[in-house]
């Protein structure tokens, strides 16, 4: 049963909505399920106070949808609130919420996950967010940026991506969190980035995730981040699985003081990779324990690091002392022993090796797959600046050049760049005409011939086995053939009795025959 809610809109066709204040209300994407072309949705300079805003998607899986929706939330400003995403986001959607801030006093979460499902071709970027949440009192535990929730299982898959980018927090528990939610599941050429971010003053990892399973050519990626107050950058409540060349990797990023990781279990396997790579710390590898309980490295996959660990460059038997099974030690300009190019950093599968070699930076085999580590994803921290992102007019583009607003230089997904350095959508191709079911030529017979054998009907019917005169019931295997034929061991076909000594010998008694009734005549 749906439930209706206080202040529900139901979108069905584009808004624009500017210094609005949301406080309960819910933007119900259900009514896009039924809606052809493209929605845009742009909400500006709005603020989330009291009850919050709840972005309500689809209540089931849906497998198609002739739809391309973007929404963008710019310069919202959250009061002691909340952000919620829930239910299945509609396929083909480009979600961007740019510049999100938000002071917070109580225990709760910037933006909750609930029961979310990001699937078939979804893009949710949260940009430069910056909260604070003010006194010591109530649950550390809530306080996050983004919290998962609400269900067992969230997953990002088939195609689809969840980004945080350039995100500040202070006096949180975490970034990125989960509560109630067993597994975290990023599948068939998905990712899941954590990107240029810092948590001052947090009590617990930086990122939080439950068990985690990463399949499929997919990516699930922390890279720029910088970690203060003794707390970890990574903790992964269960055990990590890493499989079906998807990539794991946790690249420039710096605990001050604190610890990298806690892992229970840590499997590698189907030619995949895990990279941890130009990474310092200053203080411990892992959080509560010296070792991983449990880790695994099949041999089609790799394992590399980089680590300065209280300014000491960590070598394999370290890593190996700590239950880690690397599989090689990297420079920091991604180079192995021999100095060819480790590619730590590149999706396995998607790149090429360059024969050269004097960069060791990620090429993508072809245009299908997206810098700089070649997903199949849009990556949006393809030319990322943190410091300065250059204004940009141009409509469905990501990022404009840095000397010209009115030039794009990153399209949206599903747009096309024109000579002019605009934006244009790239009409889904028609789905292809059904082709009609092929029509068997009928064998044509003699009349009373090619009668098909059932006692019960009777029914006469051209056969579909040449040379047949009579059929079995289902048109699969014949009964009699016609004269100078017989029927083969299969009874799938009409063998031509000519040439054998079986066949001679019938020649010859016809032979007989004829002559016997030419005397008679």
């Amino acid at each position: 049963m749906k439930m209706a809610h206080a202040n529900e809109i139901v979108i069905r066709t584009s808004f624009d909505e500017n210094g609005k204040t949301y406080n309960g209300d819910v933007l119900n994407l259900e009514g896009l399920r039924e809606v052809k072309g493209v929605v845009t949705g742009k909400i500006t300079k709005g603020l989330v106070s009291g009850g919050g805003l709840k972005v309500l998607g689809f209540y089931d899986k849906i497998d198609s949808l002739d739809l391309k929706f973007q929404m963008r939330m710019e310069d919202t400003t959250v009061e002691d609130s909340e952000i919620c995403f829930t239910q299945r986001m509609p396929p083909n959607s480009y979600i961007h919420l740019l510049a999100t801030s938000g002071t917070m006093s109580n225990s709760k979460a910037l933006f909750k996950f609930e029961g979310l499902h990001l699937s078939k071709n979804v893009f949710l970027l949260l940009e430069g967010t910056k909260v604070r949440w003010e006194g010591g009192g109530g649950d550390h535990a809530k306080r996050a940026v983004v919290v998962f929730t609400g269900n067992e299982i969230s997953s990002i898959d088939d195609a689809s991506g969840l980004f945080l980018l350039n995100t500040s927090a202070e006096n949180a528990e975490s970034i990125l969190s989960s509560n109630n939610i067993n597994v975290l599941t990023i599948s068939d050429h998905s990712a899941l980035g954590v990107d240029w971010g810092s948590c001052t003053g947090c009590t617990g990892a930086t990122v939080a995730v439950p068990q985690i399973s990463v399949s499929e050519s997919s990516m699930f990626r922390l890279s720029h981040l910088t970690v203060e107050n003794n707390a970890p950058l990574l903790a992964n409540e269960g055990s990590v699985s890493i499989t079906d060349a998807s990539l794991y990797f946790v690249v420039d990023c710096a605990v001050n003081s604190g610890s990298l990781f806690t892992f229970d279990k840590f499997i590698v396997s189907g030619s995949s990779l895990v990279s941890f790579i130009r990474l310092k710390v200053q203080g411990s590898l892992f959080a509560t324990k010296s070792t991983v309980d449990e880790s695994a490295v099949d041999s089609s996959s790799r394992l590399y690091a980089n680590v300065e660990l209280n300014g000491k460059e960590l070598t394999e038997d370290d890593f190996q002392q700590h239950g880690l099974h690397v599989s090689a030690v990297v420079t920091s300009n991604d180079r192995l022993a021999d100095n060819k190019c480790a590619y730590s950093s590149c999706m396995p599968n998607n790149f090429e090796i360059q024969p050269s070699e004097q960069s060791c930076g990620c090429v993508c085999k072809n245009d299908k797959y997206q810098l700089p580590v070649c997903t199949s994803v849009l990556d949006p921290v393809n030319g990322y600046d943190n410091t300065q992102k250059p204004p940009c007019k141009v409509s469905n583009c990501w990022q404009c050049t840095p000397s010209d607003e009115n030039k794009c230089a990153n399209c949206f997904p599903d747009y096309n760049m024109t000579e002019d350095k605009k934006c244009i959508f790239i009409e889904p191709p028609p789905p292809p005409t059904p082709k009609p079911e092929p029509t068997p030529t009928p064998i044509i017979v003699p009349s009373g011939r090619g009668d098909i054998i059932n006692d019960s009907s009777r029914d006469k019917s051209y056969c579909g086995i040449a040379r047949c005169q009579k059929c079995t019931s289902n048109l699969k295997f014949c009964r009699v053939c016609e004269p100078g034929y017989e029927v083969s061991l299969s009874k799938e076909e009409c063998m031509t009795t000519q040439g054998t000594s079986r066949v001679a010998g019938l020649s010859f008694i016809g032979v007989v025959s004829a002559l016997l009734t030419t005397v008679l005549l």
